[in-house]
């Protein structure tokens, strides 16, 4: 990745200077917060319907929110990136499995299991304004308008709630960003993201594999970051509308500038461009490069033995070969 004069303008805005200090800082915040306010994930599983207008859950994981490490904001944002690819392939795992045992059948033909998808419920953690913990799952998928923990019972494995514990975590997983990383996240996931997920999930759900619906979304998705990258500064804010605003100081500066209206509006969106292309461009870096097959198969392993089945990655999902690697460095934060 490039390490232009946006990146820098990006970090300087967030807080380049002194970059670990006050992520430490950050985490010690909002572990003693968090953990207030958390629910017990045992008492999360039981939940099977999200309440209509509910609040999030954020769970009480053991205080533990430091779940990424980072030497920069570019670097932070290419591992992030790398693990948003990761959890998909994690959401494509658990659904080939439970679709084995037979969770689509509960209604008959797996057809008859709707996917759909709906804002996050699960929180790992509470971020804050300036630092929102964001998702690594593009949505919460939902099955007949079930939370995806009812999988389990439909199948009626045994070992239900390891699993059950499993898909809260994964759809719960956050990892702390700079307020334009959670713009730019929001209106991808609500605009393209979540109908790519559905539609990798009613891959499985009607027999791919997780390694193919987890290729397919990333195909996906870059029939998407490329056009975006490549609109002009205009164009990008209308689409996304989400974006980060400038400061208030800033945008008065602007407007004493100007000379007309258009002139206003251009200035406006020059100064709030540049950095969201880079994030977009980085996301179409990684998801060019397969998600990591060897973490693939070391979840797929351990959801298997939680589930008491028999057979290996390499047999059920024709993963053999090893998956190229972005090489990041990136850390999932979840076992």
């Amino acid at each position: 990745m490039s390490t232009g004069s946006k990146w820098s303008e990006l970090g300087a805005r967030t807080m380049a200077a002194n970059w670990h200090k006050q992520l430490d800082w950050l985490d010690n915040v909002i572990q003693t917060s968090s953990r207030k306010q958390a629910v017990s994930i045992t008492k999360a599983i039981q939940t099977t319907q999200k309440p209509p207008g509910s609040d999030r859950l954020h769970l009480d994981t053991g205080g533990n929110t430091k779940n990424l490490t980072s030497s920069s904001l570019e670097d932070r944002v290419v591992k992030y990136a790398t693990i948003r690819q990761q959890t998909v392939g994690r959401i494509m795992v658990l659904g080939e499995r439970l679709r084995e045992v037979g969770a689509f059948d509960r209604f008959g033909a797996a057809g008859e299991v709707r996917i759909t998808a709906a804002g996050a419920f699960w929180q790992a953690f509470q971020g804050t304004r300036d630092w929102p913990a964001c998702h690594t799952s593009p949505a919460l998928l939902l099955f007949n308008g079930f939370l995806p923990n009812v999988l389990p019972q439909w199948a009626h494995i045994p070992g239900q709630a390891a699993i059950q514990r499993r898909i809260v975590e994964v759809f719960a997983h956050c990892i702390l960003m700079p307020q334009p990383v959670n713009r730019i996240d929001q209106a991808l996931d609500e605009r393209f993201g979540q109908e790519a997920l559905i539609g990798s999930m009613e891959m499985v759900r009607d027999g791919a594999s997780a390694r193919e619906a987890t290729w397919e979304y990333q195909r996906k998705m870059l029939q998407i970051y490329d056009p975006l990258a490549n609109l002009s500064p205009a164009e990008l804010v209308r689409v996304l509308g989400r974006l980060e605003k400038p400061d208030a100081a800033g945008l008065k500066a602007f407007l004493a500038s100007a000379d007309t209206p258009q002139a206003e509006e251009e200035a406006l969106i020059a100064q709030i461009d540049d950095p969201n292309r880079e994030i977009i461009r980085t996301y179409e870096a990684i998801n060019k490069i397969e998600v990591s097959m060897p973490d693939m198969r070391i979840y797929d392993e351990r959801v298997t033995s939680e589930m008491g089945m028999t057979g290996g990655w390499s047999s059920a999902s024709g993963a053999s070969g090893e998956g190229q690697s972005s090489g990041s460095g990136g850390e999932s934060g979840a076992s």
